[in-house]
């Protein structure tokens, strides 16, 4: 009997599983482990990686022998022996891993081309089978290395996005995978390493151009029928009162330079009569004139830190009109080429002709500092707001005249006002604070019939307009008639194709007989012969 149980102890010991599984495994058939989640080999001792979409694939193979690649049957790398089918859910490799994992094909009804599934590490790492921690090839990184690093970490200058934070349209397999540097206004290169130099307008292409640029921001005037107070109390609700705005400057690298806080000064009523002009909204020349809108304007976009605009000139045209009616009124001394009164006026141009008093800034008849009259809207020119249907009508145009080469990027106008409309029936109406801004330039042109809007919508308080094509050639400018730029200023060339962009310090090394910070300015020698024998 001692030895029989001397032998049932020791056919017991040697049914036990290597190792006893390691304690992350149970002990099976066979003496065989079955692997908790996330380790595996003989004795369950070794710790599987994080498994993430392969960067280099090769198919599995057909595991189940069906004579097909699926994502039907997968390999479960705890036990290395079975071969699970679709209704078993479990983790690991397959002959195509799940349909939750994109097969890198157009649709679900392309085949699959079984490339880039999920891999132990990537397939760009190895593992540690003691951690259970992916040790990443150089140029990997994350946990599974499911992300290619960004070189040098973008150098300081950047930060490292994935194609999906920068391409929201792109829908390949690398959407979250691949990593690439967004560089910082000024920087360029694949590790942000490059300093941008200046672009500039070839002075030899550009020499028969104009190659500044002018843009126009135009403040609307309102009007709206109605003199009950639940009509004022509508009306009220989103009209301006003293509108505080910045401009913000868009420059060439892609920096924004925000000026400082400016104003426009409106005055909202409502009449006690009833008609279409019972209630108004215009910009209040008593409080605020022409002079002070161009002046302050100037001034701020000056003010912008390092020069952001090289050089500027500002002219504001207006529109004043009867309190009672709403009708434009005539600006004092001034009169259009046939003797009629104009009912409104050019800063500085005419403003000692209708104030008798001298503008702060010269009106000079040259290109650099004369408005062009045919950049000027129909809407800025004596627009009466009296009326019910669409319609332009602007109280207050600002025209911003841009030295830097180029069409500039859209100005952007960020303002906020709380609304207070003057009212003869009742208290003030005073509401909410209404902020907004604008979003690039107004795609129409600047009398095109697609610019009306009713004149008690306030959506369109203020408009950013692009002149360029506007702008027509004056003959006493010049004999020879000349064109003005029409590429947008990220189109031109660095260093104006006249010079070579050092990246290190991001400055232009002219070629000989030009200068500049662009390059742009061409030297004029003189050239000396000497006569033959």
């Amino acid at each position: 009997m001692k030895v029989l149980t001397l032998f049932s102890i020791l056919g017991f010991a040697s049914a036990a599983c290597p190792n006893n599984c390691a304690g992350h495994g149970t002990c099976g058939e066979a003496t065989q482990c079955d692997c908790y989640r996330n380790w595996f080999g003989a004795d369950c001792s070794k710790r599987i990686c994080t498994y993430s979409a392969a960067f280099v694939d090769t198919p599995v193979g057909d595991l189940n022998g069906d004579g097909e690649h699926g994502p039907a049957r997968y390999f479960d790398p705890r036990l290395n022996t079975k071969v699970f089918g679709i209704d078993f859910v479990g983790g690991g490799q397959s002959e195509m891993y799940s349909h939750n994992y994109g097969y890198a094909r157009a649709d679900r009804k392309d085949e699959h081309d079984e490339a880039h599934f999920y891999r132990e590490c990537a397939n760009k790492g190895t593992c540690d089978r003691t951690t259970g921690t992916c040790n990443c090839f150089p140029g990997y990184e994350g946990e599974g290395c499911t992300r290619t690093s960004c070189p040098s970490n973008c150098n300081g200058h950047g930060r490292c996005r994935t194609v999906a934070d920068e391409y929201p349209t792109y829908s390949a397999w690398d959407l979250h995978h691949t990593q690439q540097c967004a560089c910082d206004p000024g920087y360029s290169g694949p590790s942000c390493a490059q300093r941008d130099c200046p672009k500039g307008a070839d002075p030899v292409l550009y020499a028969l151009e104009v190659t500044n640029s002018v843009q126009g921001i135009f403040w609307r005037s309102f009007n709206k029928a109605g003199a009950t107070v639940q009509a004022e109390q509508v009306f009220a609700k989103r009209m301006p009162s003293t509108v505080h705005y910045t401009i913000t400057f868009t420059d060439e690298y892609g920096d924004e330079h925000v000026t400082s806080l400016l104003s426009v000064e409106y005055k909202s009523k409502c009449l006690t009569k009833a008609g279409d002009v019972s209630c108004l909204s215009y910009p209040d020349f008593t409080k605020q004139t022409l002079l002070e809108h161009a002046e302050s304007v100037n001034q701020s976009l000056g003010a912008l830190p390092r020069g952001a605009i090289e050089n500027k000139y500002v002219w504001t045209v207006g529109t004043e009109y009867t309190p009672a009616t709403g009708a434009a009124a005539p600006a004092a001394n001034l009169k259009d080429a046939g003797g009629a009164a104009v009912n409104w006026m050019t800063y500085p141009k005419d403003w000692k002709v209708v104030k008798t008093s001298d503008p702060k800034s010269t009106p000079v008849d040259q290109l650099e500092y004369r408005l062009d009259t045919k950049i000027i809207p129909d809407g800025c020119k004596g627009v009466s707001i009296t009326g019910k249907v669409a319609n332009v009508q602007y109280g207050l145009c600002m025209f911003i005249q841009i030295e830097n080469p180029g069409v500039q990027k859209a100005l952007k106008v960020q303002y906020f006002y709380n609304p207070k409309t003057e009212s003869q029936t009742a208290a003030d109406l005073i509401t909410d604070v209404v902020s907004g801004q604008t979003s690039g330039f107004n795609t129409p042109r600047i009398n095109d019939a697609a610019n009306k809007q009713l004149p008690d919508d306030p959506l369109y308080l203020v408009t950013v307009q692009d002149l360029q094509l506007d702008r027509v050639w004056n003959p006493s400018d010049g004999d020879v008639s000349k064109l003005f730029i029409g590429e947008d200023v990220t189109k031109l060339d660095a260093c104006s194709k006249r010079g070579l962009c050092d990246f290190d310090t991001g400055m232009c090394d002219c070629f000989s007989g030009y200068s500049g910070i662009r390059c742009d300015d061409q030297k004029i020698g003189r050239a000396s012969c000497r006569e033959r024998v």
